[in-house]
């Protein structure tokens, strides 16, 4: 980034850019990984030679989720 210097009466509008919360980010992130741990666990059980039920599903959501 270089300084530039400008005549008050040019300058309209003033901005900053800030970076992302790191809230933001994990809830990205705890949602990202109970999405995966969704779709394994569905495909997990439907899988015919299987011996996993359907009470996996939410399991493997919430533990890939934290």
């Amino acid at each position: 980034m270089s300084r530039r210097d400008l005549p008050e009466g040019e300058v309209h509008t003033i901005r900053q850019r800030r970076g992302d919360s790191l809230a933001n980010g994990g809830l990205w992130g705890v949602g990202v990984g109970a999405g995966f741990g969704l779709v394994g666990g569905v495909l997990a059980a439907g899988d015919e030679y299987s011996d996993v039920s359907g009470w996996f599903i939410p399991v493997a959501a919430a533990l890939y989720g934290r």
